[in-house]
Order: structure tokens, then C-alpha cells, then sequence
């Protein structure tokens, strides 16, 4: 399925735009391929653990922040 089928990612939104309509997600399905193979998500892998547990998003709830206050403000916001 598409990115911005998955649950976790529908609620999360980049100002102004869907986490799954960034750039580097657009092309990315989860039936073709896995997010470990983009580098930032190395050894996350679906469905064998929720994204949200995996390391580098243990604090990061979906419902309370955006993700790219986690990870991606300095990566994709400027």
C-alpha cells in the first residue's frame, strides 16, 4: 500500500503538505519496497515492528507533535 495509506502517517503533516507527499517518500510504497532502504530509516523495517517504537521515534507520538520536530526539521524544513 501507498505511504499515505499507512495509519501513522496520515495524521502527520509537514507544514502545509502530507509526510507522504515529501519529496523523498512520493515514490515510496510499502508493497515495492521497504523505508530501510531510504538512509533514514536504516533497519526499520515493516511489519515486524510499529514505526513509531523503532529507535529513532521512541519519543515521537504522531497525535502530539510532527514528525519533522523529531527528525526531519534540520534534514527537509528550511
Amino acid at each position: 500500500m501507498h505511504l499515505s495509506n499507512h495509519a501513522l502517517f496520515q495524521a502527520c503533516t509537514f507544514p502545509g503538505m502530507h509526510f507522504f507527499k515529501h519529496a523523498p517518500f512520493q515514490p515510496c510504497t510499502f508493497s515495492s519496497m521497504h523505508l530501510s532502504n531510504h538512509a533514514l530509516f536504516q533497519a526499520c523495517t515493516f511489519p515486524g515492528m510499529h514505526f513509531f517504537k523503532h529507535a529513532p521515534f521512541q519519543a515521537c507520538t504522531f497525535s502530539s507533535m510532527h514528525l519533522f520536530n523529531q527528525l526531519f526539521q534540520i534534514t527537509f524544513i528550511q
